[in-house]
């Protein structure tokens, strides 16, 4: 089964003043003319789901796995400069 993406690092900011950067995942058949901010608003979902998670909440930042944020929880979302890498999924 071939689990290739494409995805793009993001740095969430919430209403809580915790800094989340995380890689965000979509199907590798998105086209790359589709920018992050463009795909996050057609997921039309309620949540994201991000992967390779550093946590910034105290002095001493924390890893993660996978985080899974609440759109209302969120104040900003700084999207990359740089649009999708291909990437495979282990």
């Amino acid at each position: 089964m071939d689990k290739s993406t494409k995805c793009c690092q993001l740095t969430i900011s919430l209403k809580s003043g915790i800094r989340i950067i995380g890689t965000y995942h979509v199907p590798l058949g998105t086209s790359s003319a589709i920018r992050p901010s463009d795909a996050i608003r057609m997921a039309n979902d309620s949540f994201l789901l991000l992967s390779d998670v550093t946590i910034c909440d105290s002095d001493e930042p924390r890893e993660s796995e996978a985080f899974l944020v609440r759109l209302d929880a969120i104040s900003y979302i700084e999207l990359p400069p740089a649009h999708w890498v291909a990437r495979q999924v282990d």
